[in-house]
C-alpha cells in the first residue's frame, strides 16, 4: 500500500474491549463500560507493549478480530510505505494531533484468526532520516494489543 500525504485527522478510532472489563480512563481513573468497536483518544490509552526500534530482534504484535490493533510512531514522522498480505490484514494509517505534534498511528486488525504476516513500515523521521520498521503480526481468537508505541535510542 502506498502511502501519499497522510492527514491529521482530530481522534482516531482504536478499539477498547479488555476482556469483557469496563475500560478505564487512563487520565480521570473513572470506569466507562464500552463494547467492542468503541472509539477512544490514544492520549487516554495506556501503552500496553513498547518496541525498541533497531532491536536486534523482529517485534511480534498479537490481534483479534474485530478489534483494532494501533501502533504508535514517533511524533512528526511520515508514514511513506506500508507492505502486509491484504487477503489477512486491514492496515490503517492515519495521525493523531498536527503540526509538529502530530504522531502516525497506523490501526491494525485481522480478518480472521490463526495468520501470521510481517508488517514492512517505510518512513521519514522528523529529521529527514528513513526508517524502517518490520513488525511479525499474529492474529489470535481473543488476545490483543490494545496500542503499541516504539522507544527511539538517543539522536
Amino acid at each position: 500500500m502506498k502511502i501519499g500525504t497522510v492527514h491529521a485527522f482530530p481522534a482516531i478510532a482504536i478499539a477498547l474491549a479488555m476482556a469483557g472489563q469496563p475500560a478505564q480512563a487512563q487520565q480521570t481513573g473513572s470506569q466507562q463500560p464500552t463494547e467492542s468497536g468503541t472509539p477512544w483518544n490514544p492520549e487516554e490509552l495506556p501503552v500496553q507493549t513498547v518496541f525498541d526500534y533497531g532491536a536486534k530482534d523482529e517485534p511480534t504484535l498479537v490481534c483479534a478480530p474485530k478489534q483494532y490493533c494501533a501502533i504508535a510512531l514517533q511524533a512528526g514522522e511520515t508514514i511513506q510505505n506500508l507492505a502486509v498480505n491484504d487477503e489477512h490484514w486491514s492496515v490503517t494509517p492515519t495521525t493523531y494531533g498536527a503540526g509538529e505534534f502530530a504522531k502516525p498511528v497506523i490501526l491494525i486488525s485481522p480478518r480472521e484468526a490463526g495468520y501470521s504476516d510481517e508488517l514492512t513500515i517505510s518512513s521519514v523521521a522528523a529529521n529527514q532520516q528513513p526508517r524502517t520498521y518490520k513488525i511479525k503480526l499474529v492474529s489470535d481468537a481473543k488476545q490483543y494489543t490494545h496500542l503499541t508505541a516504539y522507544r527511539y535510542p538517543p539522536q
